[in-house]
């Protein structure tokens, strides 16, 4: 696993300084709760995930655009997907199936030539959580759908919209900014860490109008380097305020997202009480790489200093515990929504990153370091953390590698049910490089702290990891990590409804 970890970090990097029509690939013994059905998934869905191919040793980047008749077929929708640095499209068709606990199985066939499958958890009729699910072959990837509004696809989007990118070729690279797009003409800024070197950027670009999937293409074009660099893309819109980005240059993959940015201009002011973050990051340790740096925390921010807070991290598979920042911390915010963010660890030395306001509530961010490209988002926790007032049942989605197993990267997607009390069930399925088994009823127990930390352990969670924890955004959801040393998986988790 380390060999082959570390030689996607070798190519990748240079720092400065599931089944067929009708089957479900879960465990139904695993008690299940909910009203879900073939039904529940029907519409429009634009995906977006990530992952890793552990036969090639190359990284997957998809995107793209299903439709779901209700029935358990997949009757139309395209899929754009990179391995490595090769780039194909094509149109799908499919089935699936959905459990009445919001587990399930979509089956894609795409004119590009590729079968695959993803395993499912629904959240809601308009958010599901997916991971391949292994059963045609052994890629590894997770990411989300979300329910497309069509009438949102007769022209190009509108407005001004905070984007968060990451890229892979020679480098590592995450960007951090603001679209304006007017007329299909785009203009931007933002902020780059590209392999650790950091710069702004100002770009333009254009953006075609959708078509029938929602999926339209552009261009951008940046003020970077002698000649600078332009690169093609394919959009999908999910509604007005929600874009997903696949780039499509041969030998330069890439994902972005894109949010519509609202209650501009901002103050300092605009920044202000607790927020909840889950970051990932690329570095050229032997023991971390493409996807080496895990963090979830929260931080509490009023008249531009930051009160308190708190962080887990596994990074360079070294595990990091509930440390907490230091008083002293500092932030600014600029009337466009850039945010300078200050934080300061128990355990020393000062953390910079760069936040793009979404709205005072969410924000996009990368992380200003020489050794790694971190990229995340924050979220305004709301309501009561407490561990009473986690109650339910949560769909989640985690995904990444386990070093301390031999070419093991992992995927998971189930769900957790809650009871208030602090007693937890989770069932999950997981692929393991395509490897993939389900764990049907798991017990376990938690405790949420202070900071909105969730705390848990469930008894038989396969793959030598028992422990999580949540950074709680609110009672419905938040970032999770496994906070074992050697156990780089991050995730999200939401309440079903």
């Amino acid at each position: 696993m380390k060999k082959l970890f570390l030689s996607l970090s070798l190519l990748l990097l240079s720092f400065c300084p599931a089944c067929g029509s009708g089957g479900n690939v879960f465990n139904q013994g695993g008690g299940g709760k909910g009203s879900f059905s073939n039904a529940s998934l029907k519409g429009q869905y634009a995906y977006q995930l990530s992952g890793v191919d552990p036969t090639a040793g190359s990284y997957i980047y998809e995107g793209g655009s299903f439709t779901a008749d209700g029935g358990g077929k997949i009757t139309a929708g395209v899929d754009d997907f990179s391995l490595g640095t090769a780039v194909s499209s094509g149109a799908l068709t499919g089935t699936y199936s959905v459990a009445n606990d919001g587990t399930g199985t979509i089956l894609l066939t795409s004119t590009s030539g590729r079968s695959f499958s993803f395993a499912i958890t629904m959240a809601s009729t308009s958010k599901v959580y997916l991971v391949i699910s292994g059963t045609v072959d052994a890629d590894t990837g997770a990411g989300v759908a979300e329910q497309q509004t069509a009438s949102a696809f007769s022209s190009a989007p509108t407005g001004t919209f905070v984007f968060l990118e990451h890229k892979l070729n020679a480098t590592s690279l995450a960007e951090v900014g603001t679209l304006a797009v007017s007329g299909g003409a785009v203009n931007g800024t933002g902020d780059l860490n590209n392999g650790g070197t950091l710069s702004s950027a100002i770009f333009t670009g254009a953006m075609n109008p959708p078509d029938s999937n929602g999926r339209g293409t552009g261009t951008f074009s940046d003020n970077l380097g002698p000649n600078g660099n332009t690169s093609t893309f394919a959009y999908y819109v999910v509604d007005s305020s929600n874009v997903h980005f696949f780039f499509t240059d041969s030998g330069v993959p890439g994902l972005a997202r894109a949010e519509l940015q609202s209650a501009g201009p901002f103050t300092t002011a605009s920044l202000s009480g607790s927020y909840a973050f889950g970051s990932r990051g690329d570095d050229s340790s032997t023991n971390g790489g493409i996807n080496g740096v895990d963090t979830v925390g929260s931080f509490t921010a009023s008249s531009g200093s930051i009160n308190r807070g708190s962080f887990d991290s596994v990074a360079d598979a070294i595990a990091s515990t509930d440390i907490s920042f230091n008083t002293g911390g500092t932030y600014s915010v600029a009337s466009n929504g850039r945010a300078v963010v200050n934080l300061i660890p128990a355990t020393g030395g000062t953390v910079q990153q760069f936040f793009w306001l979404v709205s005072p509530s969410r924000a996009f961010f990368i992380t200003n370091n020489p050794n790694k490209v971190e990229r995340g988002t924050a979220d305004l926790q709301s309501g009561s953390l407490t561990t009473a007032s986690l109650n339910g049942q949560y769909a989640f989605f985690m995904d990444g590698f386990d070093l301390n197993l031999t070419n093991a990267f992992i995927d998971r997607v189930g769900w957790i049910q809650l009871n208030g009390s602090g007693t937890l069930t989770w069932n999950e399925f997981v692929n393991n490089s395509g490897s993939t088994n389900t764990s049907g009823a798991l017990s376990g127990t938690y405790s949420v702290g202070t900071s909105g930390r969730l705390t848990a352990t469930v008894s038989g969670l396969s793959y030598n990891t028992n422990d999580i924890v949540v950074y709680l955004t609110s009672s419905t959801g938040g970032y999770m990590l496994e906070n074992d040393a050697g156990v780089e998986i991050i995730g999200q988790m939401s309440q079903q409804h």
